[in-house]
């Protein structure tokens, strides 16, 4: 999705009540008003719509295949996982085991995931109950820097 305009954040500002914006009001606001900034940002084209929905489901039912380690039945993860490069090319996910046993990969995913969580300590760093788990990525980060220098 592009980025989202001035003009845009200030209607969606407006639609805001009791401090609560709501995804339905927002479609139904933008369906009334053709002329408006938030107008531009949906798909009205029901078939087209509807098509890039089947896509959304698509892509959640193959977020939540899991698998469980075999010598940690009790913790499961995620059978695939979706590469930042790999989205840039039109998308798709990789099994999680491939990527975990190709060292390029691995490091794309490694990195991928440091990136995504500078977003959550940009968002949640002023929690200090949330301290320790910023300061552990950091020294994950110290870490994978001191063995590319080596």
């Amino acid at each position: 999705m592009k980025a989202l305009s001035d003009s845009a954040r200030a209607e969606l500002r407006k639609l805001e009540k009791d401090g609560l914006l709501h995804p339905q009001v927002i479609v139904d606001w933008a369906e009334q008003h053709p002329d408006s900034e938030l107008h531009k940002y949906f798909t009205w084209d029901d078939a087209e719509a509807a098509r890039l929905y089947r896509l959304e489901q698509a892509g959640a039912l193959i977020r939540i295949i899991v698998e469980r380690r075999i010598d940690q039945p009790e913790i499961e993860y995620r059978t695939y996982i979706s590469l930042q490069d790999d989205r840039n090319g039109g998308g798709g996910y990789r099994r999680t085991d491939d990527v975990m046993s190709d060292d390029i990969l691995r490091s794309k995913a490694i990195e991928q995931f440091l990136r995504e969580m500078q977003f959550f300590e940009e968002r949640y760093g002023k929690y200090k109950e949330l301290a320790n788990v910023f300061a552990a990525v950091s020294a994950v980060r110290v870490t994978i820097k001191a063995q590319e220098v080596v």
